[in-house]
């Protein structure tokens, strides 16, 4: 069986980094500026708080850039299927491969909470130790439906070539 590799979009890396610019802008304007128009607010009335909230956004759009161009420049593809198993580097943190022999089934999800969730793949594992696995096509140039198809197309022809 032939390897997959699906590569990183750099339209969305793009689009991602001028939305943590923006992030960036929000966080310098609460770690140094005035903010004072925001005392009404209960939970912000501080200005200790807004302070370390912007402190917090800079820190977190600084890693975000930095991962982000860490993708735009990888040689790496974002996504590798092969007979071995999925390895994922469109993540910050890799979790490694995850292999074919592992996998008990394959689904279309969503990952976060309230308005900020992200569609994703879930893999759960024969294991019910181990926790799922998430794979997200935001950052491939590939959406989750053809994701899925195709780690479910490669999982079924694996699983039907070693007999299982």
């Amino acid at each position: 069986m032939q390897e997959i590799h699906i590569e990183f979009n750099p339209q969305k890396i793009l689009i991602r980094m001028i939305a943590s610019l923006v992030m960036l802008a929000a966080g310098i304007l609460l770690a140094f500026g005035d903010t004072s128009v925001l005392n009404h607010i209960p939970k912000l009335g501080d200005p200790n708080l807004r302070k370390c909230i912007g402190w917090f956004t800079i820190v977190l759009v600084f890693a975000m850039i930095g991962f982000l161009l860490k993708c735009l420049l990888s040689k790496r593809s974002g996504l590798i299927i092969d007979k071995v198993g999925i390895e994922d580097n469109s993540q910050l943190i890799s979790k490694g491969i995850i292999f074919w022999n592992e996998i008990d089934t394959i689904e279309k999800t969503r990952v976060g909470f309230s308005l900020l969730t992200i569609p994703a793949i879930k893999i759960n594992y024969k294991d019910s130790e181990q926790k799922p696995s998430y794979l997200s096509s935001s950052l491939l140039k590939i959406n989750d439906e053809e994701l899925q198809n195709k780690i479910q197309s490669y999982l079924e022809k694996t699983t039907a070539n070693s007999g299982l």
